[in-house]
């Protein structure tokens, strides 16, 4: 449960890590964010996401653990801005409807809707024409606008082409914009 930083010749280990996994990271108003399944960094409780500020490690504007009552820890697995929105997205489920995806409005975190629906998970998130894209491994048959992969527009779910899928177990694990097209593994 390590994280490094390349200084151009050497890797330099951060004094202070995550106890559990870190799942993803991106920069945030200059500062480097981590998701994953852990529960404290540098003696602090963090649940599934923290930031460091080049010195020290705080967490997110005191993300609860959604999973307390499951005697587990939030399992955040991806972090997206969407509309200047900080959105969170993983295999959790708070009681006040958080499930698998949920934002922070800029004074607290809310669940987007009724979240992701059904046994469900989300995995990746990423911004494409103007349109918050989630892939993960849901379905239609329980409620979702789509098949391991849909769209929010700030207002509501939409499907993505029909959704993707295959074989017994589809999921959508990760998502990436390039020459303005969008690809999914």
């Amino acid at each position: 449960f390590y994280i490094a930083h390349w200084n151009g010749s050497t890797w330099n280990a951060l004094a202070s890590v995550p106890n559990q996994a870190i799942n993803k990271m991106m920069v945030y108003n200059n500062e480097l964010y981590i998701c994953g399944i852990f529960d404290s960094v540098g003696g602090i409780s963090a649940n599934g996401l923290a930031k460091w500020n080049d010195s020290t490690w705080s967490d997110v504007h005191a993300l609860p653990n959604y999973n307390s009552y499951l005697s587990a820890s939030n399992a955040i697995a991806c972090m997206a801005v969407y509309q200047e929105n900080l959105y969170i997205g993983g295999n959790f489920e708070g009681t006040n409807g958080q499930k698998e995806i949920a934002y922070w409005n800029g004074t607290q975190w809310e669940p987007l809707v009724n979240g992701i629906l059904g046994d469900s998970w989300v995995n990746c998130m990423t911004v494409y024409k103007n349109e918050l894209y989630v892939g993960g491994y849901f379905f239609t048959n329980n409620g979702n606008a789509g098949n391991c992969i849909m769209k929010w527009n700030g207002v509501s779910w939409s499907s993505v082409g029909g959704g993707m899928g295959g074989n017994a177990a589809p999921q959508v694990v990760n998502l990436k914009v390039i020459k303005n097209e969008l690809y999914a593994v």
